[in-house]
């Protein structure tokens, strides 16, 4: 199984993991003795959309186009993914994130996600034009048809029309361990390899609201300051946790040493570009555990595991495996 958990705007300066002075990763500090830890990973893009694209093409926002919607993926990148690798290799791949923004029907993955957000590739029929319309005609279709769904489900009281900008700045919108559990459930329910790709919000800002508070002890969330520290720090610390407890579930289960373990963040914190990023990757048996210092980037993550799986890596990535022979000087764009 391959999980691959990308959390919203975390820097690495604020991780224990990274040499933090708060113990605000100590789950992670523990799996790092048997993980690739990249000491020095960076985004391909200030913006989540772009940057989750770059994470699953192994292709440059210059290169894609996407960087924030509407920008969505065109002629052969829309094809050409590591979900839809995974796929014709016989996984079962999932994506559990966040609708518009994160969303890989919205941003055009191709053949990629059997389910994205609720969403089944078979199930919803306009998907199936896919197989006969050019990619932009049957995109719109689709696009068109979601839209008009979702207006028509919420005049007849059925549903709540979803405003992605309000749903990404609420946090009780997040459903971030809902989103864990159900890949726990996939897991249960499928007799076949999952990929599953959960983007966690929690840590989103410009406020937070952590279930506990550590860092911010005392202070009630309602009067934080813009990124306030205490609180993101308290963030993280959540995230952590829950990154524990989804270990812990798949150790239950035997799945820990037979799964690949992939931590990072979209971009840094305020959606910058040039600061340090968590980028962990626990293989099964604790595999090519190390501390990687060379330059990575969110490019890499494509090609490290295929070369892992012993599965080709296609001419159209521009990332490279972290797992031997890795560059030690090259720019990061």
């Amino acid at each position: 199984h391959i999980f691959l958990i990308t959390a919203e705007g975390i820097n690495a300066e604020n991780m224990s993991l990274y040499g933090y002075d708060r113990k605000t990763t100590p789950f992670l500090d523990t799996l790092s003795a048997t993980s690739l830890v990249a000491q020095n990973a960076f985004t391909n893009s200030g913006n989540t959309s772009g940057s989750i694209i770059s994470i699953l093409t192994s292709k440059s926002p210059i290169e894609t186009r996407v960087l924030y919607p509407p920008d969505i993926l065109q002629g052969d990148d829309a094809f050409q993914h590591l979900p839809g690798i995974l796929r014709s290799n016989g996984y079962y791949t999932a994506q559990f994130s966040l609708d518009h923004y994160v969303d890989a029907y919205q941003l055009n993955i191709r053949n990629g996600f059997d389910e994205a957000n609720g969403r089944s590739a078979q199930g919803f029929f306009i998907q199936r034009l896919n197989n006969w319309l050019p990619a932009n005609i049957s995109y719109f279709i689709y696009d068109m048809g979601y839209r008009m769904i979702d207006r028509l489900q919420h005049i007849f009281f059925i549903r709540q029309m979803s405003d992605p900008y309000a749903d990404v700045n609420s946090p009780e919108e997040y459903e971030d361990l809902s989103k864990l559990n159900s890949v726990l459930n996939l897991l249960d329910s499928k007799d076949q390899p999952v990929f599953a790709h959960v983007h966690w919000m929690g840590t989103h800002g410009l406020q937070f609201y952590p279930e506990t508070q550590v860092f911010s002890a005392g202070r009630s969330p309602d009067f934080q300051g813009d990124w306030d520290t205490d609180f993101y720090d308290d963030s993280i610390l959540e995230f952590d946790q829950a990154m524990g407890e989804f270990y812990a579930e798949l150790e239950n289960r035997g799945f820990a040493d037979q799964s690949i373990l992939i931590i990072t963040s979209d971009h840094g914190q305020q959606w910058t570009t040039d600061y340090r990023l968590p980028l962990l990757i626990r293989f099964p048996n604790g595999e090519h555990h190390s501390n990687l210092i060379a330059n990575t980037q969110n490019m890499d993550v494509i090609p490290t595991i295929l070369d892992y799986l012993g599965l080709d890596i296609p001419p159209w990535t521009n990332g490279s495996s972290m797992i031997d022979g890795f560059p030690q000087e090259r720019p990061i764009y």
